[in-house]
């Protein structure tokens, strides 16, 4: 993930996942720390994942506080801040 980047916006142009229909296998998995450190993040960052795309997008639960993956709904947003030992969702 580049240092610059704070907004991922996934379009039918841009993206490739998994199949159209699927809604468990992970499409996006964030940086380990130590990457996005890496990379020119800073603890606190808040990165936003945005759905424009007519394929399902899922979150996967890697790197994160989440407890299972997630299916962002089409033309919606989610927003991770980067914490000491993982992502934290925000939004």
């Amino acid at each position: 993930m580049p240092a610059d980047l704070t907004t991922y916006e996934e379009y039918d142009a841009n993206w490739s996942g998994n199949s159209q229909s699927n809604t468990t296998l992970a499409d996006f998995i964030l940086p380990t720390v130590a990457n996005a450190i890496t990379a020119g993040h800073k603890y606190g960052d808040v990165v936003v994942i945005h759905r424009g795309s007519a394929y399902n997008v899922v979150i996967g639960t890697t790197n994160t506080n989440l407890s299972s993956v997630l299916s962002l709904a089409p033309n919606t947003s989610v927003g991770f801040a980067l914490g000491i030992d993982k992502w934290y969702r925000a939004f």
